[in-house]
């Protein structure tokens, strides 16, 4: 392996874990916009936009509804579908485990 490839596997190495608490508030660069954009500054849902409660539950939960959502555009909004396709395994799993933890 070459110079240039063994850095770049050190960088994917030690890359840190994704902040759930830092995509839910402020989003990201590819597609992960801020929770409350559509959700409600409290993140308890918003029925006018019929985006769904996100505080309390269970990060199994939602991490599940976001793998739904990302593979099935009927089952979510469109822009939902775009969001949850643009997260990567590991941004879900910080996101739910974050949300999980508020009340």
């Amino acid at each position: 392996m070459c110079a240039a490839g063994l850095f770049v596997l050190a960088a994917l190495l030690g890359a840190a874990a994704p902040d759930g608490a830092s995509l839910v508030a402020h989003g990201n660069s590819h597609g992960i916009l801020p929770c409350a954009a559509c959700h409600g500054a409290d993140l308890k849902g918003n029925a006018a936009t019929g985006a769904g409660r996100l505080i309390g539950n269970p990060a199994s939960q939602t991490r599940a509804s976001l793998r739904r959502i990302a593979g099935d555009a009927s089952r979510g909004n469109y822009a939902m579908h775009d969001i949850a396709r643009s997260m990567t395994p590991a941004e879900r799993r910080a996101i739910a485990a974050y949300l999980a933890t508020l009340r």
